[in-house]
């Protein structure tokens, strides 16, 4: 009889220890949850704003299809940078879907984990390619706008347009490099301090 209390007794214990374990895990959980909604609201923010942006060029473009001549550089800026815009604008969206369907306060920590780090290096790819990429994106919307607003086609004198070009790039570039720390990876890193303090919590 005693040996059958001390296991009913015991099998309360363990019971009693995985609900404690359970709501610790919760606890954890929602204070994670609470920290993260400013980065991954940072983050948020600015793919709404870019997409939004995005998608107000891309409309602009394609009404002013049939003010671009067919003129074979002009003819492709306009296609190269229209096609970037709408590339950048599905990105964008994918992010957005991307974070949004990350539970800070249901997934496990782990796999929180993971998502986060996977959604990082893509973002070190991005901006990789972005910079790669924003020179021919400013030299080609230049020559389009350009041609809207003022009739020109500045592809047939280039010199004179090179200086207004370069000085793009030197702020450009720079300033890509700037919002992508700032607004990616400066957030990246304080959800992965949080999610590797309560991972201690969590198996600790």
């Amino acid at each position: 009889m005693e040996l059958e209390q001390m296991k009913q007794l015991w099998q309360q214990h363990d019971e009693k220890l995985s609900q404690n374990i359970s709501l610790n895990e919760k606890i954890i959980k929602g204070m994670i949850a609470n920290k993260s909604k400013n980065e991954i609201g940072r983050i948020l923010t600015w793919e709404y704003i870019n997409a939004s942006i995005c998608a107000l060029v891309v409309v602009v473009y394609v009404a002013m299809w049939g003010h671009t001549p067919n003129v074979a550089g002009l003819w492709l800026s306009y296609f190269f940078s229209l096609a970037l815009m709408t590339a950048t604008l599905l990105y964008s969206l994918y992010k957005i879907s991307y974070l949004s369907g990350i539970n800070f306060a249901q997934d496990p920590v782990t796999s929180t984990r993971e998502k986060i780090e996977s959604f990082r290096l893509r973002m070190l790819k991005a901006r990789m390619l972005e910079i790669i990429l924003f020179a021919p994106l400013i030299l080609s919307v230049y020559v389009v706008v350009n041609y809207w607003v003022h009739q020109q086609n500045i592809l047939d004198n280039t010199a004179t347009y090179a200086p207004r070009i370069a000085i793009a790039l030197l702020v450009g570039i720079p300033a890509v490099v700037y919002v992508y720390r700032k607004v990616y990876f400066d957030s990246i890193k304080q959800l992965k301090e949080s999610l590797k303090e309560a991972e201690g919590f969590v198996h600790g």
